[in-house]
């Protein structure tokens, strides 16, 4: 300790207490917290006598600090901490305080003694640090040679770590393990710890894209002067969300889990996305110590199977999967018109084009792709299950590739886009003779009728074929209703009707 406090005076909400720096055991802390919010905010444990009464649809907690209190509590260190109180009493916070500043008065008479030393800070309001730089010398040399002296700047101590690297980070890439570690490191800044040789894998230079592998020991500098992209911090997991993203689980099993992602919800966060399906899968561990990990993407307001992997193994290993076409992914559409032919395969390329407004994928020419910076090759297979006379019709698409938006642009070229795509059709239900519009009116939906109905792959680790199925949301399922269309009528993979 080095002030003396008064909750009450300080008037925070919230106050943290480390018991070891009061030279109490580790692993035990304290928190202080005002009533009002102790008693609104939701236990982040649960267990044991903290848990008042469950029933089916809900739960309720005990009065505090019960509620808080999951479990059995860590008796015998609390009974530590307390001789430890015992301890500071028995000396005085007052000479405690006295003995500190006598400290710091002669460690900065000392370093005031060497012209290359500039202390930091101002002298009268020093707690019990000294911040101090060497002219010439780089703060982690200056770490590294004060070993056995407890140095502490900016965010973390001022000594190098070296984490040795699990089963579960096997095979996975430097930069990408350590931004999951250090989410504030940005990607440059890995690259220049690289160049500088500040990060090492067992003692010997690498590069950001190295492939990291169980046992080794990787160097991490000081990261000091690290620019601050700390995220924000997101709200707790309501229950309603829990309870959202556990009824979308179609499978799971050790391994992997999948879902049917509902439309309208981001898989991953961005600068406008509050709620999205990575966020939410802390509601997945179900029984792992961490949350299981996405491995591909669907766009926001498309729904349907959506894969995570409970193991960093396994998602590297479905990642791979899915990089290298082994996979099979049907996906269902409702478009507008009736594409010709019923059964073909679109080949245009695929490149980025900005406005003020918005981004979207622009098709090329197969023959121009090459040509154009950026643009990409895309393929797309797709078969007409059933039409409305010329209005309309129920699709089953392949993307051969992957790009970004391709099912949207592809068909959409064809004149003939997904009902309710709002950034690549037009939003009127009339063909002019360039396309029709991407309403069908009515009753109907103007929400976007894309649904990743089927997926078809090799288990990780039982190498078994596993098929996982997702039903329509609820916005497409009353078109088919309306259309009388079924999924009955149709295999899992229509394209081998067609083609028999």
């Amino acid at each position: 300790p080095h002030l003396k406090l008064d909750m009450q005076d300080l008037d925070c909400d919230f106050y943290a207490i480390s018991c070891h720096k009061m030279y109490g055991p580790t692993g035990l802390g304290v928190l202080y917290g005002k009533k009002k919010w102790l008693e609104e905010l939701p236990p982040y444990q649960g267990g044991g006598g903290m848990i008042n009464e469950v029933k089916k649809d809900r739960i309720s907690y005990g009065e505090l600090p019960n509620k808080y209190e999951a479990g059995t509590m860590a008796t015998a260190q609390v009974i530590a901490f307390d001789q430890s109180i015992k301890f500071l009493e028995s000396i005085g916070i007052e000479n405690i305080i006295k003995h500190e500043k006598e400290l710091i008065e002669y460690g900065q008479e000392i370093l005031k003694k060497n012209n290359s030393v500039k202390l930091i800070g101002n002298p009268k309001e020093r707690g019990g640090v000294l911040s101090f730089t060497v002219e010439g010398v780089h703060p982690h040399d200056i770490a590294t040679i004060l070993d056995g002296i407890i140095k502490l700047s900016g965010i973390i101590f001022m000594s190098a770590k070296i984490l040795e690297i699990s089963a579960s980070d096997d095979d996975q890439r430097l930069d990408r393990w350590l931004r999951r570690s250090f989410p504030q490191l940005t990607q440059g800044r890995i690259e220049k710890m690289c160049r500088k040789g500040e990060l090492r894998i067992d003692g010997s230079r690498c590069k950001a894209s190295s492939r990291l592998k169980v046992g080794q020991a990787v160097r991490i500098p000081p990261l000091a002067n690290l620019e601050a992209r700390s995220p924000k911090l997101s709200k707790p997991l309501s229950a309603d969300d829990a309870k959202a993203i556990m009824n979308a689980v179609i499978y799971r099993d050790d391994y992997l889990i999948a879902l049917n992602k509902p439309p309208g919800i981001a898989t991953q966060g961005g600068s406008k996305q509050v709620k999205h399906i990575d966020g939410l899968t802390e509601a997945l561990k179900f029984g792992m110590d961490e949350k299981p990990r996405l491995v591909h993407r669907l766009d926001k307001e498309t729904s349907g199977v959506l894969l995570l992997a409970r193991t960093r193994k396994v998602a590297q290993h479905l990642s791979n999967a899915f990089q290298q076409k082994k996979t099979r992914k049907i996906y269902w559409a409702a478009v507008a018109g009736v594409p010709t032919p019923h059964l073909g395969t679109i080949n245009y390329g695929l490149v980025k084009s900005i406005n003020k407004d918005f981004e979207k994928m622009r098709c090329v020419h197969p023959g121009d792709v090459k040509k154009i910076d950026g643009a990409k090759q895309a393929e797309t297979d797709y078969v007409v299950l059933t039409q409305l006379a010329k209005r309309g019709s129920w699709l089953a698409m392949v993307p051969v590739t992957g790009r970004t938006h391709q099912l949207r642009a592809h068909i959409a070229e064809l004149g003939h886009p997904i009902i309710g795509d709002k950034k690549y059709g037009k939003m009127s239900q009339q063909n002019l003779g360039d396309g029709w519009g991407a309403k069908l009116g009515g009753e109907l939906s103007d929400d976007l009728h894309l649904h990743a109905r089927y997926l078809k792959l090799e288990h990780p680790i039982t190498k078994k074929p596993l098929e996982l199925v997702a039903d329509l949301p609820p916005h497409m399922a009353h078109t088919w209703k309306t259309f009388e269309w079924s999924s009955k009528d149709f295999s899992n993979d229509p394209f081998s009707d067609f083609l028999e």
